[in-house]
C-alpha cells in the first residue's frame, strides 16, 4: 500500500487484490461514521486507491498544544471510542483505523478527531514496519504529552493493561473518562454491583513479632516503602526499600507494581518484574521483601 500526503488529501493506493475489499467498502460507505474522513474512490491503473479529503481539517499534532487538559482528556476518549465503534459491526476490526499520529485531525466545529478508516480485513504493516498496536500505542502516548505527569503516567498504565488483554476497551474508556470532565454521556450504566466494585478499598494487614497494623487504600496511588514519603511505611525490615512498590487502583481494581526494589514484591509467592502490573485479589498475601501483608478488598 502506498500511502501520499498533500495539503488537500491523504490517498492509500492499494498494491494488491483483496477479495474482501469490495464487501468492506461497501459496509464502511454505510456505516457512516462520525469521526471518519469524507473520502472518494477511484481507480489508478487498475488499482483501488482511496482519497481522504483533509483540505477542511488541521492536524491534531497542530491543534493539542492549544487544548486544556479536559479537553486532551476528550481526545484520547474519542481515539479509543473509535476502536470500539468500528468493530461494532462485527466485520471490521480496529486495524482498519489509520492510526499514525502525524496522519490524525481534528475537526475546526466539533474540535473531534478525524481518522481515515480504511476497508481492509487483515491486519498492515506500516512503512517503517510496526504493527498497528505499536502505532496505536505510540499515537495515545503523545497526545498524554499535554497532561500532567500524574495523568500521563496513569494513561501509560492503562495502555499496558489494554494492551496484553487485562483491560478491555469499555473499561479503559470509562478510566479515560473518569480522569476528566468530557464524554461521560457516551458510557453507559452501571449496575449497582458494579458501583460497588468501583467504589471499594483495600486493607493490608500485618500481623507479626512486632505486633499488628494495616494500611488502608483507597482510589489514590499508595506507595509503599522505608521512606518518610512512603503512604504504607514499613521501617520493620531493612530489606523492604525505601520506595519498593506501588499500589493502582484501575476500574476498580487494585495493582501493585514493583519499583525495582532491592529484594523483590510478590503476590503469593510469584515475584513480579520491574514495573509490570499484578492484580490484587482479596486474600492474597502480598511480600514486600520480607515483610507478608494480607490482602482485604472491602465494598465500602
Amino acid at each position: 500500500m502506498i500511502v501520499k500526503e498533500n495539503e488537500k488529501q491523504l490517498s492509500f493506493l492499494f498494491q494488491e487484490k483483496d477479495s474482501y475489499f469490495e464487501m468492506g467498502y461497501l459496509i464502511l460507505k454505510q456505516a457512516n461514521l462520525a469521526g471518519m474522513l469524507p473520502y472518494k474512490r477511484v481507480q489508478q491503473n487498475g488499482k483501488e486507491k482511496l482519497c481522504f479529503q483533509i483540505s477542511e481539517v488541521e492536524k491534531l499534532s497542530q491543534i493539542l498544544p492549544k487544548l486544556a487538559e479536559d479537553e486532551v482528556i476528550d481526545v484520547l476518549y474519542a481515539v479509543v471510542f473509535m476502536t470500539q465503534r468500528i468493530e461494532e459491526n462485527g466485520f471490521m476490526k480496529k486495524e482498519c483505523i489509520w492510526c499514525r499520529y502525524e496522519q490524525i485531525y481534528m475537526d475546526r466545529d466539533s474540535c473531534s478527531p478525524m481518522f481515515a478508516v480504511l476497508p481492509i480485513t487483515q491486519e498492515f504493516r506500516y512503512a517503517d514496519g510496526s504493527d498497528w498496536m505499536r502505532g496505536f500505542e505510540e499515537c495515545l502516548y503523545r497526545i498524554a504529552e499535554y497532561l500532567s505527569i500524574k495523568k500521563q503516567q496513569r494513561i501509560q498504565q492503562l495502555i499496558k493493561l489494554y494492551k496484553t488483554g487485562q483491560m478491555k476497551v469499555e473499561e479503559f474508556l470509562e478510566e479515560i473518562n473518569q480522569l476528566g470532565n468530557g464524554m461521560s454521556g457516551l458510557l453507559v450504566d452501571k449496575s449497582e454491583e458494579e458501583k460497588c466494585v468501583k467504589s471499594n478499598k483495600l486493607e493490608l494487614v500485618y500481623a507479626g513479632r512486632e505486633g499488628t497494623f494495616q494500611f488502608c487504600v483507597g482510589d489514590e496511588a499508595f506507595l509503599i516503602g522505608r521512606g518518610m514519603d512512603s503512604d504504607g511505611m514499613l521501617q520493620i525490615s531493612m530489606k523492604v526499600s525505601r520506595r519498593h512498590c506501588l499500589i493502582t487502583k484501575i476500574n476498580g481494581n487494585y495493582f501493585v507494581q514493583d519499583l525495582d526494589s532491592t529484594n523483590g514484591t510478590y503476590v503469593n509467592d510469584t515475584q513480579i518484574p520491574p514495573y509490570e502490573l499484578m492484580e490484587l485479589e482479596h486474600n492474597d498475601i502480598l511480600c514486600v521483601g520480607d515483610v507478608e501483608l494480607r490482602v482485604q478488598v472491602l465494598c465500602k
